[in-house]
C-alpha cells in the first residue's frame, strides 16, 4: 500500500492544517459565551479521563465517556471505550459513541466525529461493520452544505481506516481526490470567514 500512503502524506502535509483549524472553528459557534467555553473545557477534561482508564478499568471509562454533555467528545470518548473494551462490547460501545455523534446540529460534526468510532471498528476486527459505517458516512457527508466542509470530513474518515484493506482505501483516497479537485479556489476564502469569526477564540478546542 506504499503508494497510496505516499499520496496520503502529500495532501495530510497540505491539508490537515486546515483541517485542524476548522475543528477549531466548527466547533465553537458560540464561543464567545465564557459558560460554552467552560462546558466545552470540561467536556476535555472529561475526555482524557477516559482516554486514561480505557484500558485499565475499560467499565469505569465508559460510565465517564456517558456522562459528557458535548456530542463531539461523548462521541470520541465512547470510541476510545469501544477501541479498548472487551471483545463482547466493542460494537456495542463503537454504536453508543455513533448515537452520540447523530445528535449533533452541524452536519460536519456528525460525520467528523465518527472517524473515531470509525476507526475503533476498524482496529478491533469489525471490518464489514467498519465498512458498512464508512460507505453511510461518505453518503452523510452529502447533507453538508459547503465543499471545503466536505472534503475536510472525508479526510479525517480516511485518516482513520489504515486498518482497512487496500480496496476500501482506494475508494476514499479517490472521494477525497475528487472532492479536493471541487474545493479549488474556495478554501483560502472559507478558511478567512472561519478564522476570523470564531477560531481565533478557542485555539484548545479540537
Amino acid at each position: 500500500m506504499a503508494p497510496l500512503t505516499h499520496v496520503r502524506r502529500a495532501i495530510f502535509a497540505s491539508d490537515f492544517s486546515e483541517v485542524h483549524s476548522y475543528f477549531d472553528s466548527i466547533l465553537c459557534d458560540n464561543c464567545r459565551n465564557q459558560s460554552r467555553n467552560e462546558l466545552i473545557m470540561s467536556a476535555t477534561d472529561e475526555r482524557a479521563k477516559v482516554s486514561h482508564f480505557a484500558q485499565i478499568d475499560n467499565g469505569r471509562a465508559l460510565q465517564t465517556a456517558r456522562k459528557i454533555s458535548e456530542p463531539w467528545y461523548r462521541c470520541q470518548s465512547l470510541a476510545e471505550v469501544a477501541l479498548y473494551a472487551p471483545d463482547d462490547a466493542v460494537a456495542r460501545s463503537a454504536n453508543e459513541a455513533i448515537a452520540a455523534a447523530k445528535a449533533d446540529s452541524d452536519a460536519y460534526r456528525r460525520v467528523a466525529a465518527c472517524a473515531w468510532p470509525l476507526r475503533s471498528l476498524a482496529e478491533r476486527g469489525r471490518t464489514e461493520d467498519a465498512k458498512r459505517l464508512l460507505n453511510k458516512l461518505v453518503n452523510d457527508i452529502e447533507q453538508e452544505p459547503h465543499p471545503v466542509s466536505r472534503l475536510y470530513a472525508l479526510i479525517l474518515l480516511w485518516g482513520f481506516i489504515d486498518a482497512l484493506d487496500e480496496k476500501t482505501n482506494m475508494f476514499m483516497m479517490n472521494t477525497v481526490l475528487a472532492s479536493r479537485t471541487n474545493t479549488e479556489g474556495n478554501r483560502g476564502d472559507y478558511r478567512s470567514e472561519k478564522q476570523g469569526g470564531r477560531a481565533a477564540h478557542c485555539r484548545q478546542n479540537a
